[in-house]
């Protein structure tokens, strides 16, 4: 097999990590390959490790804007596909309009599925943005040859809107790099902590509507004022609006910024560490494609409080403490539960690392390489009968 992978769409977050950690993984003798074919930016192939089986490709035309690069992949990438004698072409980003085939996709973005969570940006660009993409993927979906879906909600969701679609689906989820892992701490008893040496809840997300940080400070608020010394800290960054509105957020109900600490950006290289140095870790998203987070969190052996909504309790299961992430009231119940606990945070964070176990990037990539070459096995029997 000859696989060529349109990237042209992929610079950063988790679709980089995603495309890396596959590449790192795959045994391509297991899979029959010959030869990969990766068509991106210079950014993202200088991330992407060299293999002597691995052919990068760049073109000045994927520096530029989405439309320009949909243009290219439109009436160009037939041409390089064939030329490069490609069997199946393989799409991690969602989104493709040329005609060559077989054609596997990737669904990595659920807002665009989810009405109620695109109101969240009101009338904006940004939501004219989510529903082209809802056109442009669902479009896609239905002539793909296979789309892989990262979990079970997920492709619950984008059905929701596309009904059934012709080509095969797998549910393929995304692994944890293994920098992450810890073994669960002793838990101690909250008369341990201190105004000084606080009880640390961390929250690691992007700033964005349905991640309900505001929530999450007046659920902190909550609890500090029964008497619990607790401090938040928020690590992720944001648009400016975002940053602004939180940050006013913040200073109207911590003043003094004795219990609200965000730190912004944090790299991916030092986040473990963060993860490593709280008593719990905070999701608080109601819409989510895979919660990467969430899974890095499970990872650290630090226990957890989480949304009820969206493949949170797929990913999570029993292992943590659940709460409704629009009510400030259910979130502080939550963390106060985990507080006054020490045997139910134990119990917790040694769940919730079992079940991080699931999450490797091996396997992932082991699921995803033989998925393709199942579509690319199907698509020859059929055009040859």
């Amino acid at each position: 097999m000859i696989l060529g992978i349109d990237a042209s769409n992929i610079s950063v977050g988790g679709g980089l990590t995603h495309l890396k950690a596959i590449l790192r993984s795959v045994d391509i003798e297991k899979h029959d390959i010959e030869k990969i074919v990766i068509w991106s930016s210079e950014n993202t192939l200088n991330e992407i490790e060299e293999r002597h089986w691995l052919k990068k490709c760049s073109e000045p035309v994927m520096e530029k804007n989405y439309l320009q690069r949909a243009l290219w992949q439109h009436k160009k990438l037939n041409f390089k596909l064939t030329k490069e004698k490609c069997d199946i072409l393989f799409v991690p980003g969602g989104v493709f309009t040329t005609k060559f085939r077989p054609v596997v996709t990737m669904s990595t973005n659920l807002i665009p599925f989810e009405l109620n969570e695109m109101l969240r940006y009101g009338l904006s660009l940004l939501t004219f943005k989510f529903l082209l993409l809802r056109f442009f993927q669902s479009v896609s979906f239905k002539k793909a040859n296979g789309t892989i879906f990262l979990t079970k909600n997920a492709k619950d969701s984008v059905l929701k809107v596309t009904k059934s679609l012709k080509g095969a689906t797998e549910v393929i989820s995304h692994g944890i790099d293994k920098k992450f892992f810890l073994p669960p701490r002793p838990q101690k008893i909250i008369n341990e902590f201190s105004i000084e040496i606080p009880f640390q809840v961390l929250y690691v997300s992007t700033i964005e509507p349905y991640k309900h940080h505001h929530q999450v400070i007046d659920a902190t608020a909550k609890v500090r004022n029964k008497g619990f010394p607790l401090v938040l800290k928020l690590i992720g960054s944001g648009n400016s609006a975002e940053l602004n509105r939180l940050k006013k957020k913040i200073n109207n109900v911590d003043p003094d910024g004795k219990i609200m600490k965000y730190k912004g950006f944090v790299s991916h290289e030092e986040l473990p560490s963060e993860y490593f140095a709280a008593n719990i870790f905070l999701f608080a998203s109601s819409c989510e494609n895979m919660p990467i987070t969430l899974m890095e969190g499970m990872a650290s052996g630090v226990p957890i409080v989480c949304s009820d909504r969206g493949p949170m309790s797929e990913v999570l299961g029993d292992a943590g403490e659940y709460f409704d992430p629009e009510n400030a009231d259910s979130i502080a119940l939550a963390i106060q539960t985990l507080i006054e606990s020490p045997e139910l945070r134990a119990k917790k964070a040694k769940m919730a690392f079992e079940q991080a176990q699931r999450f490797s990037w091996s396997r992932c990539s082991t699921e995803t390489f033989s998925f393709l070459s199942h579509i690319l096995d199907d698509y020859k029997k059929n055009n040859l009968a």
